[in-house]
């Protein structure tokens, strides 16, 4: 509910970003090739649908996910 957990493999530098549905980014991350899990609060976000979106230099992964 408070935490978004994100494993990654393979992956060089990368950053998490969780994006409203009007298209506006409400968080992001960066995280380093030396941490393949990622933990990402998401506390202060309020309820509703957002996605969450992974880039790195292998490209960019979205979902939709529900808080």
């Amino acid at each position: 509910k408070d935490n978004l957990t994100i494993e990654m493999d393979e992956v060089n530098d990368y950053s998490v970003s969780i994006i409203d549905m009007t298209g506006r980014e409400v968080l992001t991350q960066k995280f380093d090739a030396t941490s393949n899990l990622s933990i990402a609060n998401v506390n202060a976000l309020k309820a509703g649908e957002y996605f969450l979106q992974v880039s790195s230099d292998k490209g960019i992964a979205r979902t939709k996910i529900v808080k």
